[in-house]
């Protein structure tokens, strides 16, 4: 007989108390076991997902403050050239400025893009991607 989910049918319970002492109270035991340690290691998968995506906000502040910082030095640096007199090199650091500050976004941009397009649903808590350990229907 088959049957799915990690206790047998009650029926069949009865039968094991009949056959091995406690046998019932060892398999509810079992499978409560079985369910506080899979509810332990998708705790543990979450804490572990929210520190990575917290990581990865940091080191975007930190690139878009960066980014910033260069750019407006950039812009303060083609000030300078001005005031001396270097207007073609005043000229060049600030399209310089602009190139990179646009490429960047074009990149960033781009990488969101691809990203989003190529994502599949994942599946959700307690699924499989494949049916392999899936157990019978019951008959």
């Amino acid at each position: 007989m088959a049957y799915s989910g990690p206790i047998p049918p009650a029926q069949e319970l009865g039968e094991y108390d009949r056959i091995i002492p406690n046998g019932a109270d060892r398999i509810m035991s079992m499978a409560e076991r079985e369910q506080a340690h899979r509810h332990d290691l998708e705790r543990r998968d979450a804490d572990r997902l929210d520190r990575v995506v917290d990581n990865d906000i940091l080191l975007s502040r930190r690139g878009q403050q960066f980014g910033g910082w260069l750019f407006f030095g950039l812009i303060g640096l083609a000030g300078v050239l001005v005031y001396q007199g270097e207007l073609a090199a005043a000229a060049w650091t600030f399209l310089g400025s602009l190139i990179l500050q646009g490429s960047s976004w074009f990149i960033a941009r781009t990488n969101t893009k691809s990203a989003n397009g190529s994502k599949e649903e994942a599946p959700k808590a307690g699924e499989t991607s494949s049916n392999s350990n899936k157990a019978p229907p019951a008959k």
